[in-house]
């Protein structure tokens, strides 16, 4: 511009340089990754694969990776990362049952100037394989049930596990015995047939539980039932009728005469299979003694003139409650 105020204008282009004043920075602050047990390898990353960027503009330092740490820490040997593109790798499977979340803190260093660096962090879940078979709580069950109890009674409660992610819920249980059945949730229930102590009294059924409807792994268990008494059976005479001849003659109390036995049985266990024998009508004749073990012993005058024949009416009587008569 002159005194005058003449004047004239031309443009001037400033060129600013850059200088590294920027540390690296990642793309995304967390990132996700995944893995089947029992695999190893390099890890896809979510929701890009892992990178980082020098956050000047004119200057693209070169940017190594690095892991921080690693949670549990017993893993660090078993991450590793390539310094170059970040991405991180397995060297051995892992087993989702023993961990199945592992936390990888790495860092973007700007490689001319190490101070310079940025941290993120990825999360590895370890995805579940159907590698464990289920184990029932037990390899031998024991239970009890009455003979005469109605189908659909239950036996017991199987208990069963799997260190899989869905255990058994996706499984189901089987039996070996049509006359059991097991369902989802391990509730062993009677179904089919009939319960006779007296002519099985134990079942042994062999049990399997499965963790999957199809191709599932499976283990075993025996599950051993006993069949409780009740008292279903009447006593029962076998020698009936007895014929005895008797000599004529006055038996005393302290020389009576052993006449002979009476057998009773009855099949049912303990207290109901016990039978008492007794003399139910004897018309007022107390020549003849039936004891209760069935043994008949006369005691006292026999005048066969007087008469020549005597019958003897007996009960077979259990002990249970209530008991169980039969008449002969």
């Amino acid at each position: 511009m002159d005194p005058k105020g003449y004047y004239s204008t031309v443009p001037v282009h400033l060129d600013i340089k850059d200088v590294d004043t920027m540390n690296p920075h990642f793309i995304f602050p967390m990132y996700n990754a995944s893995i089947s047990e029992n695999q190893r390898g390099n890890l896809s990353t979510h929701p890009e694969e892992i990178k980082a960027i020098d956050g000047d503009i004119g200057i693209n330092e070169t940017i190594y990776y690095y892991i921080s740490n690693v949670y549990p820490q017993e893993f660090r040997n078993v991450i590793s990362i390539n310094h170059s593109d970040g991405v991180i790798s397995l060297n051995r499977e892992m087993d989702r049952e023993s961990v199945s979340l592992i936390t990888v803190q790495i860092k973007a260093v700007q490689q001319d100037n190490p101070l310079k660096s940025v941290d993120s962090v990825v999360l590895i879940t370890i995805l579940d394989e159907n590698d464990n078979p289920p184990k029932f709580s037990q390899s031998i069950y024991e239970s009890y049930i009455a003979e005469d109890s109605p189908i659909g009674s239950n036996v017991l409660v199987l208990t069963a596990s799997d260190k899989d992610k869905d255990g058994i819920s996706k499984g189901y249980f089987s039996t070996n015995n049509t006359m059991f059945k097991v369902d989802k949730t391990g509730i062993m229930y009677f179904i089919h047939g009939e319960l006779d102590r007296e002519f099985t009294p134990e079942m042994t059924v062999k049990v399997w539980v499965f963790d999957a409807e199809s191709n599932g792994l499976n283990s075993s268990a025996l599950v051993i039932i006993n069949i409780i008494d009740v008292n279903d059976n009447n006593p029962e005479f076998h020698n009936l009728p007895l014929f005895f001849t008797i000599p004529e003659g006055n038996y005393t109390s302290t020389s009576p005469l052993l006449l002979g036995k009476v057998n009773a049985t009855d099949p049912d266990e303990g207290a109901n299979g016990q039978i008492t024998i007794t003399q139910t009508s004897d018309n007022g004749d107390k020549t003849f003694i039936v004891q209760q073990n069935g043994i008949i012993i006369v005691q006292g005058l026999l005048d066969r003139e007087t008469k020549d024949r005597y019958p003897i009416s007996l009960m077979a009587s259990d002990s249970g409650t209530p008991p169980r008569k039969v008449m002969r």
